[in-house]
């Protein structure tokens, strides 16, 4: 009914392989790390289950650009960076006219916070919708809800609370997991266009804000500002628009697979576009390790069939591996048993408090049962068969 497309920009750093060809600065100066931008869309449910790339969208910067921040804005959108935002949601528009019955939001960080972006989705009526994270206390016009002219953040803030939530946040250099309660407020607001774009007249939104409360000591409070273009009437959907933006993690998660797990960072090849090449079917990998991820971690998938995830010859080695012996006629074990046997391989414990296997332990259990794969190929060959 709903795909969450979360999109996000990584850097790419191949600065230690200057003989290849096509990369640019990265960093803030000409001179600096060298290396590739990409800019994905990832397909989520609003579960959080991976189902794919939306978009991908990657290039070298020109070293002739950098130091020119302080005039971006009277540079036009097609000229700046700020459009790879636009061109996830055009795509995503292509798409909603194939999957009439599936709303499809654009998930974004604060760094998205571009008014062209909610301009671009008010035109798009058949179009997906946008939730981002809220980054410029925006000017919000004299609306019934709005007597007065003030700021978004001012606004949101005398807000009655609409109601409470919990959320778990993930585990941070320095910081444990933990679970954060969050207060909730919602308000219909019109932001106002900023100086320049006055021709693309205001823009009505729902804004949501998440605040938590009794953080813990020395932890910053989680403090979302949220602007989506779909409806938020009551506290439900309200809460609902919080949850789908939590699922944003997935794709820093899959950004670590991706430099972490198939290290894309120490590919050597000759030129930048062979480095693209290669990262288009390195994405898909660490797209299936994020995916069997949360296979195994699932409530709603632990009864799925072994076959969803892996071939019968996959699994059924890795059976003989662990259990010594072939299986019983007609047995089939369920994805979760398959996602613990790989994490195994991969060197995870599996004690009582150790819960499921990461995406890293499973990529290096992928790696081994790969190779018992082709070991028992090899036999076969060597026998005859």
């Amino acid at each position: 009914r709903v795909i969450l497309a979360v999109q996000d920009t990584c850097f790419l750093n191949f600065t230690p392989h200057p003989a290849t060809r096509g990369l640019g600065p990265i960093g803030s100066t000409a001179e600096g790390t060298l290396g590739l931008v990409l800019h994905s869309t990832l397909a989520l449910t609003t579960e959080g289950t991976p189902l794919g790339l939306l978009d991908a969208q990657g290039w070298a910067r020109d070293p002739k650009q950098c130091g020119k921040r302080s005039s971006r804005r009277a540079r036009a959108l097609d000229e700046k960076e700020s459009r790879k935002w636009l061109e996830s949601v055009r795509v995503a528009q292509a798409l909603c006219a194939e999957w009439e019955q599936t709303q499809i939001v654009a998930v974004s960080d604060c760094e998205s916070d571009v008014y062209d972006l909610f301009a671009l989705a008010r035109s798009l009526p058949d179009g997906p919708a946008v939730l981002v994270r809220a980054r410029h206390d925006r000017a919000v016009a004299a609306t019934p809800e709005a007597t007065n002219s003030k700021r978004l953040f001012a606004f949101l803030r005398a807000q009655p609370v609409a109601g409470t939530m919990q959320v778990s946040v993930p585990r941070r250099p320095g910081q444990k997991e933990r679970i954060a309660t969050l207060e909730v407020r919602y308000t219909p607001v019109t932001l106002r266009p900023p100086a320049g774009k006055a021709s693309q007249g205001p823009v009505s939104v729902w804004a949501v804000e998440a605040r938590e409360v009794h953080p813990p000591r020395r932890v910053t409070p989680i403090c979302w500002r949220l602007v989506t273009t779909l409806p938020v009437e009551t506290a439900e959907p309200a809460v609902e628009k919080v949850r789908w933006y939590a699922q944003r993690w997935r794709i820093e998660e899959w950004h670590r697979v991706l430099k972490s797990g198939c290290r894309v960072e120490d590919r050597q090849l000759q030129t930048a576009k062979r480095l693209q090449r290669v990262l288009a079917l390195d994405m898909i990998v660490a797209w299936r390790i994020l995916w069997l991820t949360k296979l195994g971690r699932g409530a709603e998938t632990s009864d799925l069939p072994a076959t969803e995830a892996v071939s019968a010859e996959e699994w059924e080695i890795l059976y003989v591996y662990f259990h010594g012996r072939g299986p019983v006629r007609g047995y089939e074990p369920t994805v979760r048993e398959v996602v613990g046997w790989i994490g195994r391989l991969g060197g995870f414990l599996g004690r009582k408090r150790d819960g499921f296997p990461g995406p890293m332990v499973l990529w290096r259990g992928l790696h081994r049962l790969h190779d018992l794969v082709i070991g028992v190929e090899l036999a076969a060959i060597k026998k005859g068969k």
